[in-house]
Parts: structure tokens; sequence; C-alpha cells
């Protein structure tokens, strides 16, 4: 379920962020949306983190646990991004 959110969010971010801004309509809205980003982020990294914790408790082979720490890698390089871009898109447009 968060997994799903964070790329629900992280899907319309890009869209926004990608579009050229004229104005500064939906700023606030970009702003609420990468804060809350944010928070599933967090909460994603707690969860990834447990996720791995009961693989190796499990002694899962070495490719199961490098399956789970790709796709939470690419979680956190996907925000990291976005937020970068929010930066450089405000700091652009002020």
């Amino acid at each position: 379920m968060v997994r799903a959110a964070v790329v629900r969010l992280c899907g319309t971010l890009e869209e926004v962020t990608s579009r050229e801004r004229t104005n500064g309509k939906g700023d606030s809205r970009i702003l609420a949306d990468i804060e809350l980003l944010g928070e599933k982020a967090d909460d994603l990294k707690k969860l990834d983190e447990e996720i791995l914790d009961l693989l190796l408790r499990a002694n899962a082979r070495e490719d199961e646990l490098d399956k789970e720490m790709q796709g939470a890698g690419d979680y956190a390089h996907r925000y990291k991004r976005l937020k970068s871009a929010r930066a450089e898109t405000f700091r652009h447009y002020q």
C-alpha cells in the first residue's frame, strides 16, 4: 500500500514538474505533495528495513535480497530526483 502511494505521488509530481510553469498556480499543491511524498518515503524506508530484516532472518537467497534492496533503492532515487527537480523548478521561477 505504501509503495503504491509513493508510485502514485511520484507519477503526479513527475507530470506536474515536467510541464513548463507560466505562473505560480499549483505551487502550494506541489509543495504539499512533495511533503506528503517525503512522509510516505519515510514510511517506506522503515518498511523496507523490516522486510530486509525478515528476509535475513528467513535465510533468504542472495538474489532475493538483491531484488528487495534494488526495489527500495529505486523508490529512494525517484523521490530524491523529484525533490531535486522541485527545488530547481522553484529556483528558476522565483
